[in-house]
């Protein structure tokens, strides 16, 4: 360790001369010191989340609202971006595929859905054959929502049919399995 000699303040030689201390006008100090960290920061599973339109966080009980304008039979749409977190030890990679049910809202009730998948720039994302999984390569060190990509869910009623106002229920199934 390297010793300097640093000038006292003038507020240090009034409080030492108060204190009855020998007054001396420099003191030694050390100019390094070294700092050792004991123990390790944690690794942490992949946690994959799901954000609505509004950035709101989606659970397992959250509901999208498709409004449908009387008169009018264009599709609706509802995007849900898709981010990781986690502190990942090594880099490895996943295949996150999707599977999405009509809404239905009984035998003679149902509005057609579909899905469009579209991947991140910022990440390792592909969108897989067949259009319907992501292909992700998690990244090795710390990540706080890292964004993965977005689902476009769209329900389309026919030209024809009049649809009663009501709840409808279908389902998004998401499959997780890592890659070899």
């Amino acid at each position: 360790m390297t010793k300097g000699i640093k000038p006292l303040s003038i507020a240090t030689c009034i409080m030492i001369m108060l204190l009855g201390v020998p007054l001396a006008l420099f003191a030694i100090t050390l100019d390094s010191v070294s700092i050792t960290l004991r123990g390790s920061v944690p690794t942490q599973d992949v946690e994959i989340s799901m954000y609505d339109e509004n950035d709101s966080k989606l659970t397992d009980n959250s509901e999208l609202l498709f409004a449908f304008l009387p008169g009018l039979n264009d599709p609706v749409s509802r995007t849900v971006s898709l981010k990781y977190s986690g502190n990942i030890p090594s880099s490895f990679s996943c295949k996150i595929a999707f599977s999405l049910t009509d809404l239905v809202f009984d035998k003679e009730h149902k509005l057609e859905t579909g899905l469009t998948l579209t991947s991140s720039d910022k990440t390792n994302v592909e969108v897989g054959n067949g259009g319907d999984s992501f292909l992700v390569t998690f990244l090795k060190g710390p990540s706080d929502d890292r964004e993965i990509g977005t689902l476009t869910i769209t329900a389309q009623k026919d030209d024809t049919s009049v649809f009663p106002a009501g709840d409808y229920e279908g389902s998004l199934t998401i499959e997780y399995t890592t890659q070899s």
